[in-house]
């Protein structure tokens, strides 16, 4: 598993794709909520997972030493979130309104990154031994790869009943469509997707690929278009589209963590303070809200205005964001 160790592994604790689950609803009927998703940890204790609800933290159960949620969802008024905790290895799990349910994995261990529900079944995306996999209302389904790498899915969608999730096919970014894989083009030595949204039947995949640097992309039916940034590499770790506009969250390193996010490929800077990271993103009544952290202090931006999360005292992350109106 030594590619997982790097892009799933790393990512999980560093990062988490992503994977981010990322979207909005409508269920609530009174005024936008914001749900973000993520952890949050005190000195000398484990990462705790956690969600948000307008900025009010509500602590996830687990066992073990660590746990993280990796994203979020709401469907008919509960809360779905995905993630996993560490107790002898990686253990795939998600919540349904603050309740764990364990996920069936294979190997050493597996992760849950990404969350949605459609037709109230619900469909999360991740990872099982080596095995890039998604589970269906529980129900693991291992997805094609090559190699002996493996893989990961490190996001999902449903589209007009059509399943398509986005990661890794050893070190290649792919996507797969019920199933059935399609590589992305990149240059250079390695890639993967992190976020997958379809809009008006065309399907938008977004992450990074490493040629000389690491550098933020994303594909448009499979035509891969790069991100601006500046420094010696960038990350796209998320991707939603509203009104045909394409929007995506991720950071770039120069001189420090920068978090941002691209609008149609225009580069907009987020406020921090010593360095921040962008890991998803909602658009919800034109406004634009993004998950991550500022200084290592879980936060979330509306629009470019930063509002901090509540956590136990020494750091934490928002690693989703969903929001209904």
């Amino acid at each position: 598993m030594k590619k997982n160790s790097y892009w799933v592994s790393g990512l999980l604790i560093a990062l988490v794709l992503a994977g981010c689950s990322n979207g909005t609803g409508g269920d609530s009927g009174g005024g936008t909520i914001v749900y973000t998703a993520g952890y949050h940890s005190v000195t000398g204790s484990p990462n705790n997972p956690c969600y948000w609800k307008d900025g009010n933290r509500i602590d996830l159960p687990f066992t073990g030493g660590d746990g993280v949620a990796t994203g979020i969802t709401v469907s008919g008024g509960t809360v779905y979130t995905a993630g996993y905790y560490v107790d002898g290895g990686n253990n795939p799990c998600y919540w349904k309104d603050g309740n764990i349910i364990d996920l069936p994995f294979t190997g050493s261990g597996g992760a849950a990154m990404a969350i949605t529900v459609s037709g109230g079944t619900i469909y999360i995306a991740g990872y099982s031994g080596n095995n890039p996999c998604y589970w269906k209302d529980g129900n693991i389904i291992d997805l094609p790869f090559t190699g002996s790498i493996g893989g990961a899915a490190r996001a999902i969608t449903v589209s007009g009943g059509t399943v398509y999730t986005a990661g890794s096919n050893g070190y290649n970014p792919c996507y797969w469509k019920d199933g059935n894989r399609i590589d992305l083009l990149f240059t250079g030595s390695s890639g993967y997707a992190t976020a997958i949204t379809v809009s008006s039947g065309t399907v938008y995949t977004a992450g990074s690929y490493v040629g000389g640097d690491r550098k933020p992309c994303y594909w448009k039916d499979g035509n891969r278009i790069d991100l601006p940034f500046t420094g010696s590499y960038g990350n796209a770790n998320a991707i939603t589209v509203s009104g045909g506009t394409v929007y995506i969250a991720g950071d770039y390193f120069d001189g420090d963590r920068k978090p941002c996010y691209w609008k149609d490929g225009n580069r907009i800077d987020l406020p921090f303070t010593g360095s921040g990271e962008a890991y998803a993103i909602a658009v919800s009544g034109g406004t634009v809200y993004i998950a991550g952290n500022n200084g290592g202090k879980p936060c979330y931006w509306e629009d470019t205005t930063r509002i901090g999360l509540s956590f136990g005292g020494n750091f934490g992350s928002a690693r989703g964001i969903f929001v209904t109106e």
